[in-house]
């Protein structure tokens, strides 16, 4: 019983770890996802049973929360 509890504690983990990569992209230089793309996910994950109602609460209160990602850098631009 106890290794099927660590497994799935484990298989949460990982598949949180998904998730917050997926919406932490501009910490990497890539594109900030938007608000809806972080609540798509969220929503994904409670719906898949990942996240207990509790957790899917919490992290939407975070969301909310949060101040908006910055705006990618303007394109530079060449003269002459």
């Amino acid at each position: 019983m106890r290794h099927a509890e660590e497994a799935r504690v484990k298989s949460r983990l990982l598949i949180l770890s998904i998730i917050l990569r997926a919406t932490a992209g501009a910490a990497c230089g890539q594109r900030a996802k938007s608000g809806a793309d972080r609540s798509t996910a969220l929503d994904s994950a409670y719906k898949a049973g990942i996240l207990s109602k509790e957790e899917y609460e919490a992290k939407k209160r975070e969301l909310a929360a949060a101040p908006p990602a910055p705006l990618p850098p303007p394109a530079a631009v060449r003269t002459g």
